[in-house]
């Protein structure tokens, strides 16, 4: 392990070259699969429902579980067959006559292999702990997330592009069977619920190695530790001064329609001019809004002018004419 280390001091801010072991990528790939019809084993209370389905609507899939082989190819030195066995849990409404949709729900498969680049066979690999690790064949890892729901429909079993087999006797990985309340229909159906699915995945070999990196410095974390909502009592007076002002629980809907300016700080708003009552009918002429008033804190509104006096009653007569 000294041989490893060595010190290196002209290449920027690395410290020094450490050996690590660890697992290195020998190949992968990316695969975007659209799965067309593939039958929907449904529990058995969810079969009867779909017997007298009228439509369907698939709602949601879920990607419960991943089984994952390697194999080697043997025309092909250093590659292997990767294969992957996909388990989806499809819910699906029922649209049953003139009543509300009832929720249906099965295990739908695929199966799928690609060739990836594995590298020679290493060397079997013992520990203190007991474990050994075999060098023949590279590591598979799968990353894929929930497949994307295309399309869903029913069909009668003898318009299926391939004859329904029976499953019985085959037994599901303890994941998937968990997921299922309910045994599930897998032969015998007069119509079967298929779906059509979109699946992205990432795909990739693996092998134990040891590796010469740069070391730049060890990893110091930077955060301090917080025991905020760790069931800690926190002090109340604290945790409701970062709470946000309810600005809008104070203004019904109406009246913050019409304000068209900020807050500026002390409750005072500046507002639309037009939008005013005494405003209504200008604004409803021009269509626009260009005189604005603004409010300021400590200051009144602007009183209307007054009207002139009307003066003296002699002056003035009620419809009468100006007195000289």
């Amino acid at each position: 392990m000294q041989d490893c280390m060595n010190t290196v001091s002209d290449f920027g801010n690395v410290r020094e070259a450490v050996c690590i072991s660890t697992q290195k990528i020998m190949d992968a790939c990316r695969d975007q699969d659209c799965m067309e019809d593939l039958t929907v084993y449904l529990t058995q209370e969810s079969q009867e429902t779909m017997e007298c389905a009228t439509s369907v609507k698939a709602r949601s899939a879920e990607l419960l579980y991943a089984e994952v082989g390697v194999e080697p190819i043997n025309y092909q030195d250093d590659y292997y067959c990767v294969s992957v066995q996909y388990y989806y849990r499809i819910i699906a409404d029922a649209v049953l006559c003139a009543v509300r949709p009832a929720a249906i729900y099965g295990l739908a498969t695929f199966n799928k292999r690609v060739t990836l680049f594995g590298g020679d066979e290493g060397a079997r690999v013992f520990t203190s702990t007991g474990a050994t690790v075999s060098g023949e064949l590279p590591e598979a890892v799968v990353e894929a997330i929930d497949p994307v729901i295309l399309r869903a429909r029913i069909q009668e079993v003898c318009q299926c592009h391939r004859p329904a087999c029976s499953c019985q006797g085959t037994s599901l990985p303890q994941p998937v069977a968990e997921a299922f309340d309910d045994e599930l229909v897998l032969s015998g159906q007069n119509r079967i619920l298929t779906v059509t699915l979109g699946q992205f995945s990432l795909i990739r070999l693996e092998r134990q190695t040891q590796l010469l990196i740069p070391s730049y410095d060890y990893c110091m974390p930077e955060k301090a530790c917080c025991d905020q909502g760790c069931g800690v009592p926190e002090n109340p007076c604290e945790a409701f001064s970062r709470m946000q002002f309810p600005v809008q629980a104070f203004f019904p809907q109406s009246d913050r329609e019409r304000v068209c300016g900020r807050n500026s700080g002390c409750g005072c708003q500046r507002r639309c001019a037009c939008q005013t009552e005494e405003n209504r009918e200008s604004r409803e002429a021009r269509g626009t809004c260009e005189n604005r008033e603004e409010i300021r804190c400590g200051e009144d509104r602007p009183k209307p002018p007054a009207l002139p006096s009307p003066g003296n009653g002699r002056n003035r007569g009620c419809g009468g004419r100006q007195n000289s």
